[in-house]
This record gives structure tokens, C-alpha cells and sequence, in this order.
């Protein structure tokens, strides 16, 4: 074997470690929401949040709240998703959802701290890789597999008129893989088995932050409200190395390979949402217009750098393998999108500490995707998600819990179009499916 084929064969072990170690994956609010009570209602709670989800919805309503709120739930949701009649490889997700609204007053003015997370079950954080030509979900495959974190401050100024800010939280993995040692060329009867080689892999949680801002009026029967979240983008970066020493028997030659694989794990584009809520006695009718700056996403494709070097002995030539010419990913040209959804809930009074809200969404969202009629094949199609839910809260259970305690459930499920395209090599690509989502919750107002 000569020295060029063991290089090359080094070089393929390298990358087949590099690809194990980025396999890994949760879910972030953004995907799926975030509160039985709201995704009950489509998501569409941003000017009549009343629960701990409007940590996410909007901020600034956590200054109305005027109890100490606890709260717990439990979501899964399953993919049926489809791809030229083959069915998606997605999992199913579950995760835990935790929140806390805790209010009071200074100097007279209502102020409220809050808090929320998401955690998914199993792991903290998945990260995973693709090519330009691999068959890809964009909006289910990583952004389902995240930890979520949420943290904010509101304060009414005035009566019926608050302002929140805060800071929300996504965190992933970044690692590396290193194989070091003394590699035997199969020559002069020695064997590869005979090799000494140790590898270690080093991985870490980092996170992103991104800011979120809001604002909340309420006008006897009418509430509004406008909240804003900033862009968030988490990258997976890899990077592996080669440090060993070709043991030829008559001749020793270090050899070194470094490569480092990048990409754009998740994107969350910024949003701008304006929401109105018709509030008469029992019923309560909201309607939700968000703005999502899809134009500004960046390709998940990964792409790659290699640098290979040897050290031979003076006046030994050898001929090193060439770093292949990777190009850019493509710009995937995203389109900007405002998604409106619609929510209902009627509470039913069945004496003075029973009562029992009755809620139902829908949202319409159309896919920002362009048509992939090039090397890329970003899954994805416009999708109809209708919702409904219930809840029960018991009040004044006093000493402990004067506010009494909440109990929602909610189903979604959502129907995407199909979708049939046709790459410029004459290949056919038609998409669709549907998929459910089931979340409760349980509250404890103090």
C-alpha cells in the first residue's frame, strides 16, 4: 500500500468520525407555541395573554397579571409528513413547558417579573448537518429540537397601558473530534491492526440571546397589543482533526488533517405582531397579524474547510491528496410573510368557584419557500392548523392558593397542501401531510 492510498484511507475514517460526531436534536416555541391556553386558541393571545405565555406572545402583559402564577405542562407532537409518497424520518417531540408570572408594585406602579421554558425530553439540544441535495423539512427538522428560555420584565405606567422587555434564549451544541496516534502501513508484512490510535470528542452548550419587546392597551372590551422579536440564528460548528504518524516501518512521516464544518442550525426571523381582542363579558374574540422577515434566512446546507499537511524527512517528496473546492450554499431567496390567525374562547360560569373556558383557532400560513427547482430541496408547503381546547379552573382555595388553580388542554392539528414541483432535470417533487399536536397545562395562583 503506498503512502498516498494510507492517506487517503485516513482521510475517509476522518470523515466518517466527523459525521457521527455532528449527529445528534427539541423544540422551540416558535414552532409550535407555547401554553395549553394558547394553542388553543391558534396562538392568537398577544393582546389577551393570561397565563405564563405571554413570556412569549407579549411581554408586557405580565404587568395586568395581580397573582403570583406557577405553572407546569407537557406537550408531544407527531409528524406525518410525506415526500414523493415516502414518509418523513421526523420524531416525534415531547417536552416539558414551566413558567412563572410573579407581579407586585413600586413606588405605587405595578411591575411584574416572568419567566418560561421549554425543555425537550431526552436531550438539551440536537444538531445535525445536511447537504446541498439532501431532502430537508426545514420548518420541523431542527427547529422542533431546542431548548427554549425566556425571561422578562413589564411595567404599567399608567392604568390599562403597559411596556415589556426581555431576552429569549436558544441553546445547541458546538463540539470537535480529534484522532491521534501512530498509524502502520500495511508493508513489509506489518498490518493496520497494528495501529495505536485514541480519539476524544469535546462538546459544549452554548446559547443565543435575542431581545424582545412590547407593549399592551386595554380599553374596557377592546385590548391591543404589539410586541416585537428580534432575529435569532444558531450556528453548528464542528471542527475535527488528524494528528498522527505514519509508520511506513523504514521511514515515519507526521501527517495532519483539519476540517471544519459550519452551518446555520436554526433561523428565527424577526417578527412584528399586532393583535386586537374583543372582550364582551364572557366571550373573548382576538385576532393576530405577524409579520415574519423570512427574506433574511440563511441556508442550513453546511459547508466545509480542510487543510492537510505532512511533515516528511529531508529529501523524501510526497504527494498530498488536493482539499476539495467547496462552494457557498446557495442564497435559498426566502419571501417575507404576514400570517393571520384567529381565536375564541367562551367561559361557561357553573357557580361562583367553577368555571370552564371552551376555546378553537385557526391560523393560514403560507409557505415563504420559493419553488426548488435547483441542487436544494427545502421541504415545505402552505399549511392550514386548526385548534380547540378547554380548561377548568376552581377559585379561592384558600389559605394557600386565594387565586385558586387552572387546568388546560389543548389539540392542534395541522394540514399541509400538497405541493408538486419540478427541478430543471426534469425530476418530480410533490409534498404534503399533516400533523398533530396535544398539550396540558396546570396553574397555581397564589
Amino acid at each position: 500500500m503506498t503512502r498516498r492510498r494510507e492517506l487517503h484511507r485516513l482521510r475517509a475514517a476522518l470523515g466518517l468520525a466527523l459525521c457521527w460526531a455532528t449527529q445528534a436534536g427539541a423544540t422551540p416555541v416558535d414552532a409550535l407555541g407555547l401554553g395549553a391556553r394558547s394553542k388553543a386558541m391558534a396562538g392568537a393571545t398577544a393582546a389577551a395573554a393570561e397565563d405564563y405565555s405571554a413570556n412569549y406572545y407579549n411581554p408586557s402583559q405580565l404587568a395586568m397579571f395581580e397573582r403570583l402564577e406557577l405553572s407546569m405542562g407537557y406537550t408531544h407532537a407527531g409528524f406525518h409528513l410525506e415526500s414523493n409518497s415516502e414518509p418523513s424520518a421526523l420524531d416525534s417531540v415531547d417536552a416539558w413547558m414551566f413558567g412563572v408570572v410573579a407581579p407586585g408594585s413600586i413606588a405605587g406602579i405595578p411591575v411584574a417579573f416572568g419567566m418560561a421554558a421549554q425543555l425537550p425530553v431526552g436531550y438539551l439540544s440536537r444538531s445535525e448537518t445536511i447537504r446541498e441535495s439532501d431532502l430537508y423539512w426545514v420548518f420541523y427538522a431542527a427547529r422542533m429540537q431546542l431548548l427554549y428560555t425566556s425571561v422578562n420584565l413589564a411595567v404599567m405606567p399608567v392604568d390599562g397601558w403597559s411596556i415589556g422587555v426581555g431576552t429569549a434564549s436558544l441553546a445547541t451544541t458546538r463540539g470537535g473530534f480529534q484522532v491521534r496516534g501512530t498509524t502502520v502501513a500495511a508493508e513489509f508484512g506489518r498490518s493496520e491492526y497494528e495501529s495505536d490510535l485514541e480519539h476524544q470528542i469535546d462538546a459544549k452548550l452554548v446559547s443565543t440571546r435575542y431581545p424582545q419587546v412590547s407593549t399592551s392597551l386595554a380599553l374596557d372590551s377592546l385590548k391591543f397589543g404589539l410586541s416585537y422579536r428580534e432575529e435569532a440564528k444558531l450556528d453548528t460548528v464542528v471542527a475535527a482533526r488528524l494528528d498522527t504518524v505514519i509508520d511506513g516501518t523504514v521511514l515515519e512521516i507526521p501527517v495532519r488533517y483539519d476540517v471544519l464544518v459550519r452551518s446555520v442550525k436554526m433561523f428565527i426571523p424577526r417578527q412584528l405582531n399586532l393583535a386586537a381582542a374583543w372582550t364582551p363579558q364572557r366571550f373573548r374574540l382576538e385576532l393576530d397579524l405577524t409579520w415574519y422577515d423570512w427574506s433574511s434566512y440563511q441556508s442550513p446546507v453546511s459547508s466545509t474547510t480542510t487543510e492537510f499537511d505532512a511533515d516528511p524527512p529531508e529529501g523524501v517528496i510526497i504527494n498530498l491528496p488536493e482539499a476539495p473546492t467547496v462552494p457557498p450554499p446557495e442564497d435559498p431567496r426566502f419571501r417575507d410573510r404576514v400570517v393571520p390567525r384567529i381565536g375564541a374562547e367562551y367561559t361557561l360560569s357553573l357557580d361562583a368557584r367553577f368555571e370552564l373556558p371552551l376555546r378553537a383557532g385557526y391560523v393560514y400560513e403560507a409557505t415563504p419557500v420559493p419553488p426548488q427547482t435547483g441542487d436544494t430541496s427545502f421541504l415545505d408547503s402552505t399549511r392550514h392548523v386548526l385548534s380547540a381546547g378547554a380548561g377548568m379552573k376552581v377559585k379561592g382555595l384558600d389559605p394557600v392558593l386565594q387565586g385558586g388553580l387552572r387546568l388546560d388542554l389543548a389539540f392542534q392539528w395541522g394540514l399541509l397542501e400538497e405541493r408538486e414541483q419540478v427541478k430543471v432535470n426534469g425530476d418530480r417533487m410533490a409534498t404534503g401531510g399533516s400533523f398533530w399536536v396535544a398539550s396540558a397545562d396546570t396553574s397555581l395562583e397564589f
